[in-house]
């Protein structure tokens, strides 16, 4: 996260979530990053916390950039996997969506997409809600939606 131009600080999950520091860091940050790990443990440590407050003050007033890798791109949506089994075909209890940190809206985010085969979990998450879009993502993919038209960038290397 940026204090001045080229800066980086690194808030770790837990109790410093809380903390009025981390708070201000957030808030003056123009990007902030979510690392990966495991989903539910990323919304139990940040989910609902002041951090977590501030994260969508600085994207919805100042426009600070929000990404992450692996869970942590799963959780930057509204709609998140939480849970999902490794079926070949889609079935309706091959997914279990819970609610992420909610700066994407109408869409559901699945890591690691080719590599474990997770097309017919992400089927199923869609298939739960066909109000969302399902996003699949693997290794050097990212994706830029621009919320105001409507239009989703995907950028990945062939």
């Amino acid at each position: 996260m940026a204090g001045r131009p080229g800066h980086m600080e690194q808030i770790n999950t837990g109790a410093s979530m809380q903390k009025e520091d981390a708070v201000a860091q957030t808030l003056r940050a123009d990007g902030i990053f979510i690392s990966g790990g495991e989903q539910q443990r990323l919304l139990a440590s940040i989910g609902g916390s002041k951090v977590h407050e501030t994260m969508h003050q600085a994207f919805q007033e100042r426009g600070a950039c929000i990404g992450g890798t692996s869970a942590g791109a799963s959780a930057i949506s509204r709609h998140m996997l939480a849970y999902g089994t490794k079926d070949l075909l889609p079935n309706k209890n091959s997914a279990q969506l819970d609610v992420g940190l909610g700066f994407l809206q109408h869409v559901v985010i699945d890591q690691h997409f080719s590599e474990r085969h997770r097309l017919a979990r992400l089927l199923s998450a869609v298939a739960q809600d066909p109000d969302v879009i399902g996003l699949g993502i693997d290794e050097d993919t990212a994706d830029a939606p621009a919320a105001l038209r409507n239009v989703l960038a995907l950028v990945t290397e062939i």
